[in-house]
């Protein structure tokens, strides 16, 4: 960890002890779990998962993992009750066991179908990439692509979605486009949620992500003087500071943990 965040994270820890409450939100492709070649694929590692679990119990602090994975999968895949959890952009939200999404959502679901229908025609020329399909949105991953023919198919994929112009909420991530309705809700705005329900003790939020579909969220956090950190080589350019992967992400959670409660986490065998 470098000087500049450890002084950031000093701070936040002076600010808990005076009484302020900690949203401490992660993504969860590529900044708790390392991406894989399918999504289904990239589990959290149990030493993760016992840290997040931790500072969980910890009185001011909530835990959030906010992703374009669908809510009931990340739900799924993060397996700890009682966190706050956004999926699908931000199109879906959990808190405090309420399941809330936009009031608009469904009148999408049509939409969607069409656009699906429309790029799985270009994939008929792509066979390396595929269409991931969720209830209010869409993956198109291209991870296993050959790198020359990217170009290639983002500019098909733009050419086919130009009908839907100003209906649809893109990012172009880490070998994957991110495609949702634009109904005004995104992971800046899950941000904007989490606070407003803590609210109206003062409130010093951290987020961590690793690629462009999370620069609103770190834009929201810096609005309201959080920290905002960007895990591996790919990691948004607004991100304050850096953490080089997911294994200093995990280290990041032990400081936490032990600067929050003044204890070391114990290790069971072979869960490190």
């Amino acid at each position: 960890m470098n000087d500049s965040l450890h002084d950031a994270l000093e701070r936040m820890r002076a600010m808990y002890r005076r009484g302020h409450q900690l949203a401490l939100l992660f993504d969860y492709d590529g900044s708790l779990t390392e991406f894989t070649a399918r999504p289904a694929q990239a589990t959290m590692p149990p030493a993760t998962r016992r840290r997040l679990e931790a500072l969980a119990t910890l009185p001011g602090v909530t835990l959030g993992v906010i992703s374009g994975r669908e809510l009931d999968e990340l739900e799924r895949l993060v397996g700890i009750p009682d966190l706050f959890y956004a999926g699908t952009d931000g199109l879906e939200l959990e808190y405090k066991r309420q399941t809330v999404t936009h009031p608009l959502v469904q009148h999408s679901i049509q939409l969607i179908g069409q656009i699906a229908g429309a790029l799985e025609r270009v994939l008929r020329d792509f066979p390396a990439a595929w269409l991931e399909r969720k209830h209010f949105g869409l993956t198109l991953h291209y991870r296993q692509l050959d790198s020359q023919l990217v170009p290639e198919l983002q500019s098909r994929v733009d050419r086919e979605l130009k009908p839907w112009e100003g209906r649809l909420h893109l990012v172009t991530g880490a070998k994957a486009i991110e495609i949702t309705p634009d109904l005004g809700w995104t992971k800046g705005t899950a941000i904007e949620f989490v606070l407003e329900r803590l609210a109206p003790v003062p409130c010093c939020p951290l987020f961590a992500g690793d690629e462009a579909s999370d620069i609103e969220a770190m834009w929201r956090v810096s609005i309201h003087g959080g920290v905002t950190i960007g895990v591996g080589h790919l990691q948004p350019t607004i991100a304050q500071f850096e953490l080089s992967d997911t294994n200093a992400v995990l280290t990041l959670l032990d400081d936490f943990y032990l600067a929050l409660s003044g204890k070391t986490l114990v290790e069971n065998a072979g869960d490190a």
